[in-house]
């Protein structure tokens, strides 16, 4: 609206259901602090090259966010060599600024390729039971790391999804 001097932006207001009234500049706040389910850019692929622990994947918030689980595929691993056990583990934190605690820990042993081959993570390893969606946590850190004896190093896929703030 022009005021002889300047354009004034009125506050538009859009009437809810419920009977509120709410303005676009308070729909954007709320759709921004919504979690957006998405693919985590930190999904792709790792050769190992020692007995290291390599991080997979890591998000931590001060704000809680959903993790959408996600899978390890073994195709281009086969683990044919004696030894070549892989480890695979997952750690949560429950409290913003609190510590990492261990959900899942798993090995793969080297004489057979897991089945099936697209393994979800985590998983219970003793049900095999998986929850692939942790709701309401403050960081998630899932961790590989393969034996350092055998025949040679594998390289594993993995996929990640989660449902950030913003995303």
């Amino acid at each position: 609206m022009w005021n002889g001097v300047i354009w004034v932006i009125m506050p538009v207001h859009i009437l809810n259901v419920q009977g509120g009234a709410y303005t676009i500049q308070d729909l954007a706040e709320y759709f921004q602090a919504m979690p957006d389910l998405a693919r985590s850019p930190q999904s792709g692929e790792h050769t190992f090259v020692n007995a290291v622990a390599v991080t997979l994947y890591e998000q931590a918030d001060i704000h809680p966010f959903i993790f959408g689980g996600g899978f390890i595929d073994w195709t281009a691993a086969p683990n044919v060599g004696a030894g070549e056990d892989t480890t695979i583990t997952c750690h949560i934190k429950i409290e913003p600024g609190g510590v990492y605690r261990l959900i899942y820990d798993e090995t793969f042993l080297a004489a057979a390729v897991p089945d099936p081959i697209c393994t979800p993570h985590p998983r219970d390893i003793n049900t095999q039971c998986v929850p692939r969606i942790l709701h309401n946590v403050y960081g998630v850190r899932i961790q590989a790391s393969q034996a350092a004896i055998g025949g040679g190093w594998n390289t594993i896929d993995f996929e990640w999804f989660d449902a950030l703030r913003g995303g």
